[in-house]
């Protein structure tokens, strides 16, 4: 608290109008996913436990835009804002170290959207709670997020200093998260597999088993695709490999159609096919 930049958002963007409105909404949107969870546990007849674990990955979700999206376009705007109103060229002037004012700014400017994530967490807590999750999952995946959130923010900051137009900056910055969840994914098909290590998705698939039900949890577990992406680094569980059944020399043609006698089926559809003819091997999916 002695960082005057910190102090001056920490003032300005906790108004109790403008921070009322958003932790309202937060916690409507919150307590309507444990409520439909449970809702839906309910009618299913689950159990507790799946009932519970059901509502731990929207939430998550909710979490992550408000901090990667709301947090990270808020930043990259404010440092717009503060440049055109001279307060950086001030800041300048002030006897404070460099990494103080960078400090301030990266934690001062999404102060707000910290707050929003933080009100959902006693909602998450419950969750986990009742479903049984253990520490090994939740403390690593929630540590990643908090550390990637931070990432971006940085990010944002270095957005706004470079662009000069505020909604340049918002949008740059917006399209910079969406594009690291949707678009930068398919590069992993190239074998450019270490952008992934710039969102949160390997640690959040190493906790998916614990997030999921049970029942969802057992089927993703023992699915060949789980166990193939797993294989190929995206997991560090050691799941037993399927991939060591032989297939007769004309499969392929029934490989194409989906006839397989050895076809097992994936999760999300379609079969994996898998053989072995000495050294070689040969897995195929057909939808």
């Amino acid at each position: 608290w002695e960082n005057p930049v910190l102090r001056r958002y920490v003032r300005s963007r906790l108004r109790s109008r403008d921070l009322g409105v958003g932790l309202c909404i937060t916690l409507v949107l919150s307590a309507f996913i444990i409520g439909l969870s449970s809702s839906i546990g309910i009618r299913t007849e689950s159990d507790p436990v799946s009932a519970a674990r059901s509502a731990i990955i929207p939430l998550l979700v909710l979490q992550a835009f408000i901090l990667f999206v709301m947090g990270t376009a808020q930043v990259s705007g404010g440092m717009i804002t503060e440049r055109d109103e001279g307060s950086v060229d001030y800041q300048r002037l002030v006897p404070m170290a460099p990494l103080t004012k960078v400090v301030g700014y990266l934690f001062g400017l999404p102060v707000r959207e910290y707050l929003l994530a933080a009100s959902s967490l006693p909602f998450t807590a419950w969750a986990m709670a009742r479903g049984h999750v253990p520490a090994s999952a939740w403390v690593p995946l929630y540590w990643i997020l908090f550390t990637t959130a931070v990432t971006y923010h940085a990010t944002g900051l270095l957005t706004g200093t470079v662009v000069r137009n505020r909604r340049w900056a918002f949008l740059i910055s917006i399209g910079m998260v969406f594009s690291l969840y949707t678009v930068i994914p398919q590069l992993a098909k190239f074998g450019l597999v270490f952008f992934k290590y710039l969102t949160i998705t390997p640690v959040f698939y190493e906790s998916l088993p614990d997030l999921l039900p049970a029942h969802r949890s057992e089927f993703l577990s023992n699915a060949p695709v789980f166990q193939s992406w797993a294989a190929r680094g995206g997991l560090h569980h050691d799941f037993p490999s399927r991939a060591d059944r032989t297939v007769r020399g004309d499969a392929l043609p029934q490989m194409a159609a989906g006839r397989s006698p050895f076809a097992e089926p994936i999760l999300g559809g379609g079969y994996l096919y898998c053989g072995a003819s000495g050294a070689a091997r040969a897995c195929a999916a057909a939808h």
